[in-house]
């Protein structure tokens, strides 16, 4: 269905991916995975038609409906139903056609519109809508609401329910597990399951891609390869074919010591000298020995903490909201040195709002928040807000004394983000890790991350977890 053949993709005068050849089969399922900033967007919008590549062939058929969700937060005050049936945009224009039959009194053209109407399903639309906000965790009371007056979270669920409302041939997705609780993961591993289309799916939760792909392409070092398989078995025979290739160049440099080294004893004997030159010509024809050009793990450690209070921060009796809403209620509780404290719930429960009032970024509405005296809050929000600065080195030292602002370039070199890159055009990762470059260069003593995986390729959240 889909064929790439020597393809060529840039940003900027590097290349992400070169020599890219595969195909996509018709109603499979694949999964894309490699290294944050190796391509993975960048495929998923050559497919979709944002992105031209620079050379080689791109083959996809020209009436193929693909479905994807868009990126932008909706900010409208359309309820949130409406925008997830907005995702039928034929059903939407059969709506529009039946309207203006009804407005020009024309009987056939209104006969013809509901016959239209009925075969894409429209008098279903509402329920089916629903029962895609229902699985993605929305309270079916609220789903007439404004979308506006819902969390940043449950806006992107309600753009994933759209994406998954449209009638599509395709389904791109790109990390949709961003943003969603336990339960909601699980309903779309489902959903996913049994959709009838063709996926391609970019995720960093290993268990969701083994439930759902049955392929595997690995971008790394601007190569695409293709493995059969889910993830974990991905996994294997990437390491298998790493183990033989190491084997292989092993035997080469065996064999061509051996030959060198009859080369140099035998070269100026006459009665040798015909030997050692049909050995020099072999030489010459040996293949290249495959460089393992393995990706560099991350390296950074948080600092330690220069001071411990007991406790660090305290609130009593605090409630807050958020869009005139009435979010926390009488919540009391103290963060000692050394806890590890997760917070759990469904999105819009009011653990963004928990955390923005525990930073001292949001004023209580009733209640008191204590600080121990010069104690020192990290806070990473969900979807850090980097507007404004001109690299993504400037945002991380923004804060800083300027003194201090050289920590910032040590960080990004262990957390492999240029600081020189634009905000703009950098991939989700390279923002995430530019967020997190931000929070160790701060060095707090207490340390707020909201959804810190977000973003994240596989390999820098295992980093990640271990420092933690």
């Amino acid at each position: 269905m889909i064929h790439l053949r020597d393809v060529l993709l840039r940003r900027g005068p590097e290349p992400l991916l070169e020599q890219a050849t595969f195909s996509i089969l018709r109603g499979e399922k694949v999964g894309i995975v490699g290294r944050n900033g190796s391509g993975k967007s960048s495929l998923l919008a050559l497919i979709q038609g944002t992105l031209s590549a620079d050379r080689g062939e791109f083959e996809c058929p020209a009436q193929l409906r693909i479905a994807t969700v868009a990126q932008e937060l909706p900010h409208s005050q359309r309820p949130v139903i409406e925008h997830v049936i907005d995702g039928d945009q034929g059903l939407r224009d059969c709506e529009q056609r039946l309207q203006e039959a009804e407005q020009r009194d024309d009987g056939v053209a209104q006969a013809e519109a509901l016959a239209q109407y009925e075969l894409q399903g429209g008098y279903t639309a509402r329920s089916r809508a629903a029962a895609l906000l229902d699985g993605l965790g929305f309270d079916v009371q609220r789903i007439d609401e404004p979308i506006a007056a819902f969390s940043g979270g449950l806006r992107m669920r309600a753009n994933l329910a759209r994406a998954l409302m449209c009638p599509s041939d395709l389904l791109l997705l790109d990390e949709p597990t961003n943003h969603l609780d336990l339960d909601a993961v699980l309903w779309l591993e489902r959903w996913l399951q049994e959709y009838a289309g063709t996926l391609l799916l970019v995720s960093h939760d290993r268990d969701f891609m083994d439930a759902i792909v049955g392929r595997i392409v690995h971008l790394s070092a601007a190569r695409a390869t293709s493995y059969t398989g889910n993830f974990t078995r991905f996994e294997q025979q990437r390491a298998a074919r790493a183990a033989q290739q190491q084997a292989a160049n092993e035997k080469l440099r065996r064999e061509a010591d051996h030959v060198r080294s009859f080369i140099e004893r035998f070269r100026a004997k006459a009665s040798k000298a015909r030997q050692a030159q049909s050995r020099i010509k072999w030489l010459e024809r040996l293949p290249d020995i495959v460089v393992q050009r393995d990706e560099a793990g991350y390296e950074w450690r948080f600092a330690e903490p220069r001071k411990l209070p007991t406790p660090l921060i305290a609130l009593d009796r605090v409630e807050a909201g958020y869009a005139g809403r009435r979010i926390l209620r009488s919540v009391s509780l103290s963060i000692a040195p050394g806890a590890r404290v997760g917070i759990l719930g469904r999105n819009g429960a009011g653990k963004s709002t928990l955390m923005k009032v525990m930073a001292g970024l949001i004023e209580a509405d009733k209640g008191a928040r204590t600080a121990a005296p010069g104690v020192s809050v990290g806070y990473m929000e969900q979807d850090p807000t980097m507007e404004g600065f001109e690299t993504l080195g400037a945002y991380a030292a923004s804060g800083l004394p300027e003194d201090e602002a050289y920590r910032v370039d040590m960080v990004a070199e262990g957390l492999k983000f240029d600081p020189m890159g634009d905000p703009k055009t950098a991939s989700g990762g390279e923002r995430r890790r530019a967020a997190l470059a931000k929070l160790m260069a701060e060095a707090p003593e207490l340390m707020l991350l909201d959804e810190p995986t977000n973003h994240l390729d596989i390999e820098a959240i295992a980093w990640l977890e271990a420092e933690l």
